[in-house]
């Protein structure tokens, strides 16, 4: 695929919201920006709650999966592989909205950036996830480069339940503002981040950095491995 986005699901034409993909894989070739896309910031009917499985999406610039406005969407076994953007980024367009998202199974690994980047969103579950051999953060969770201006969109209860961070970071450069950590917050400034879980994870070294700017965080390590 070329062009700034391979598959638009929901581009807030109004004629709907609900949709399922299944069983498919999307290749940006190194031209396109975002694989797929779930929701838009403007129109009708703009929110993405229907559901992906089995999908994977790689050779994107930006990301392999990019959630606009997505809310109650599912996610089973996704996969954002080799990517020279991040894997999966939870953006925060001014207007859109990702609220309620289940991630069940998903995988990011080696993409240039991070494997998963949260710029915003409410309520986001992630289950048996994995992040691995990205280049730099697993998870990297961020206000710093917000395009949201009618101040919509917020961060708070992402809860991460058994999730597999391995050698992230393995080749941290000057877009990296942290040269240690799997798990990372940072940038959060006045508009914190509240309520992060992470319960029994499994992390393989370089180990987890201490979360800035978080509100009410719960880091359970009783299953790392370090």
């Amino acid at each position: 695929g070329t062009g700034t986005t391979v598959i638009q699901v929901n581009d807030g034409d109004g004629t709907f919201n609900v949709a399922r993909l299944v069983n498919l894989s999307v290749d940006g070739n190194g031209a396109a920006t975002y694989g797929i896309a779930l929701g838009s910031a403007t129109g009708s009917l703009k929110a993405f709650n229907g559901a992906l499985e089995n999908v994977v999406a790689t050779g994107c610039t930006g990301a392999g999966l990019r959630l606009v406005s997505a809310q109650g969407a599912r996610l089973f076994n996704v996969g954002a592989i080799y990517n020279t953007g991040a894997g999966i980024m939870v953006d925060n367009l001014a207007g859109g909205a990702n609220r309620a998202v289940t991630f069940i199974g998903c995988r990011t690994l080696y993409n240039s950036k991070q494997g998963l980047l949260i710029k915003a969103g409410n309520t986001l579950s992630f289950y048996g996830c994995w992040f691995e051999n990205n280049a730099l953060e697993g998870v990297a969770i961020e206000r710093s480069a917000t395009s949201d201006t009618d101040g919509s969109q917020s961060l708070s209860n992402l809860t991460f339940l058994n999730p597999h961070l391995e050698g992230n970071q393995t080749a941290p450069t000057n877009a990296a503002p942290s040269t240690t950590g799997q798990f990372v917050t940072r940038a959060l400034g006045t508009a914190s981040c509240n309520d992060v879980y992470v319960l029994r994870p499994r992390i393989i070294l370089p180990t987890l950095e201490s979360p800035a700017g978080v509100t009410n965080y719960c880091f359970d390590i009783t299953s790392a491995s370090l």
